[in-house]
């Protein structure tokens, strides 16, 4: 493959091939550079993923100023595109930038078996998801249209989980997810199944492929069991809520929906909203104030937590569709990049008593995940996308540096509990390397003999009523290859 040129991020007194893992630091979002040096000067360069949050301020323009510095770094080629799942906050940029991206020289994209026209299984599961995401945001739609100005928070709280769709009150993603698609077609795609092994150009690297599971059961296991996971100290707003999962979860499980209507009543025994506002009985007994202590009485808000309950279920199936990569140094040294995977995608491959093996390369996951010295910490950091018994405590390597892009201001404001995860951050902390950089934390702090950062500076926001402040555009840190 051609090699794109671009200058070092560090200048040795005698060439030493190396990698140069960059995190751009746009909020909430994915979006990383690889270049492994071939030749003094010569590079084969990966990137994984490009995306922001839905609600983060200025968005677009965030995101294009990114792609400009992706352009000028590649000097407009890419070997390998990575795309390693279809949330918002991990390919808007293919959107909201997609005149540079159609544009940019780019040899391959690499997805997971989930994204391929051929895959009977794929075509099933993307027909039920679909077909329950429609039905999901019908609902939310309707819901939202028949409250007019009367606020919910509970159906904000599902419009909120949704933004990682692309999708708020203001419309949705069909038009810019098409758009993505067709870019993502026209640029060469390979799809991957576990166990497979891919070597990139002449780098000696090779990139393990992970998951995800190409098992449907194993798909809709998302979460972690409590003694293999970390523990959270706060919980979020759908930490509460249990099953309630209705047709729309019904969809995705395969059974035919033929028609659904989220009201509790029959409509023709219901009392208008408007009407029953008016009433000193409802006045008196239900109310209408979130203070009021006969609040909790409304059926139209636990109607909508469900709709955020469904919201979250389908976040995360969509989560653990994530394509998971190992890369493997010539040195033996990993860069694990997982995307969002979720408990039963880490467990398919990190399992203790039948890990993943690769045994044309003599190796398995628990190895690679024992000589990973840089971890892209899954789901920025969340509770269940970093197992502790099968993932971060097989990560034993001296070196391990860990990269975790996230925005604490933008998930608090959407009431995603702790994000990351505190306990996940410590235990980051106490290893022996101990070299953690989250995108939202002070460059100032940062070892210097570990993470460099841009010269360039993002102007940004972590809400629409906050004032814009500059952070550099992204953090870098690199590995000898041999």
């Amino acid at each position: 493959m051609a090699k794109a040129k671009s200058k070092p991020a560090k200048t040795k007194s005698a060439f030493e091939p190396q990698v140069h893992v960059r995190m751009y630091r746009q909020g909430l979002g994915d979006c990383f550079l690889l270049r492994f040096e071939t030749e003094k000067d010569q590079f084969f360069t990966v990137m994984i993923d490009c995306g922001i949050y839905k609600a983060s301020p200025d968005s677009s323009r965030i995101m294009n100023e990114i792609v400009d510095d992706i352009d000028e770094t590649t000097e407009g080629h890419i070997d390998v595109l990575v795309s390693t799942h279809e949330h918002w906050d991990h390919i808007s940029g293919f959107s909201q930038a997609l005149p540079r991206f159609e544009k940019l020289e780019i040899d391959q994209v690499w997805q997971a078996w989930t994204e391929d026209p051929k895959s009977a299984l794929a075509n099933k599961l993307r027909t039920k998801y679909e077909g329950a995401k429609a039905k999901l945001v019908g609902l939310m739609n309707d819901a939202n249209r028949s409250l007019g100005a009367t606020p919910s928070p509970a159906l904000d709280e599902a419009f909120s989980v949704m933004g990682f769709f692309g999708i708020d009150k203001h419309g949705d993603e069909a038009g810019p997810y098409d758009a993505i698609k067709t870019l993502m077609k026209s640029k060469h795609p390979k799809y991957f199944m576990p166990g497979e092994v891919e070597e990139l150009g002449d780098t000696g690297v090779k990139a393990f492929i992970l998951g995800p599971p190409a098992n449907e059961d194993i798909l809709k296991k998302q979460d972690i069991a409590k003694g293999d996971a970390y523990e959270k100290e706060k919980t979020a707003f759908f930490d509460g809520f249990e099953s309630m999962l209705g047709a729309v979860e019904s969809g995705m499980e395969g059974n035919a929906v033929t028609d659904f209507d989220n009201r509790p009543f029959d409509r023709r025994r219901e009392i208008p909203l408007e009407v029953a506002r008016r009433s000193e009985f409802f006045q008196t007994l239900y109310a209408f104030d979130s203070e009021h202590p006969e609040w909790f009485r409304s059926i139209e808000d636990l109607a909508f937590d469900t709709l955020g309950n469904l919201a979250l279920r389908m976040d995360n199936y969509i989560n653990n569709t994530s394509l998971v990569i190992a890369f493997r140094l010539p040195s033996g040294q990993v860069l694990l990049f997982p995307g969002d995977a979720q408990g039963g995608n880490w467990k398919s491959w990190a399992d203790p008593e039948k890990p993943l093996a690769f045994e044309d390369e003599k190796t398995n996951a628990r190895e690679l995940l024992a000589n990973t010295v840089l971890y892209k910490v899954g789901h920025h950091g969340s509770h269940n996308a970093t197992p502790r018994t099968y993932g971060l405590e097989l990560m034993t390597h001296p070196d391990l540096r860990a990269f975790v892009p996230v925005d604490a201001a933008i998930a608090t404001a959407a009431r995603y509990g702790e994000m990351p995860l505190h306990a996940i951050m410590d235990a980051l902390g106490k290893k022996p390397g101990g070299a953690v950089f989250r995108s939202d934390d002070d460059a100032k702090k940062a070892p210097s003999d570990v993470f460099l950062f841009s010269k360039k500076m993002l102007s940004i926001k972590t809400s629409p009523e906050g004032k814009y402040f500059d952070r550099p555009m992204y953090c870098e840190t690199s590995f000898d290859l041999n």
